[in-house]
């Protein structure tokens, strides 16, 4: 029906002396292996990582400063409006009622 080529058969047995040969099966395997020894150990320092991030974050959060309250309701207030202000500049300005100073220059270049 088809007429196939037929294999050389000095090819054949260059062909089947590679199959044959250990040194290559040995090469093929380390190659195998360690292509699996990387993957497990990139696998286990992945979940490593992660579970240490995990407890730095659990540890953040312990250690967050306790919130202030006022007793004062008009300072509570403005506290409640800063933490209710996102993503914005909050600027607070305190004041105090002084009396008012008068200066008197004595001495002045002008009496020269």
């Amino acid at each position: 029906m088809y007429n196939l080529p037929e294999i050389n058969p000095k090819a054949k047995n260059e062909i089947l002396n590679i199959v044959k040969n250990r040194a290559m099966w040995l090469g093929i395997l380390l190659v195998i292996a360690f292509i699996t020894l990387g993957f497990y150990s990139g696998a286990f320092s992945l979940s490593y990582i992660q579970d240490q991030i995990k407890l730095a974050d659990e540890v953040k959060i312990e250690q967050q400063q306790p919130v202030y309250i006022s007793d004062i309701a008009y300072d509570q207030a403005i506290i409640d409006a800063v933490k209710s202000a996102t993503n914005s500049v909050v600027s607070i300005i305190i004041s105090k009622n002084l009396r008012k100073r008068t200066v008197q220059k004595v001495g002045t270049n002008s009496d020269k």
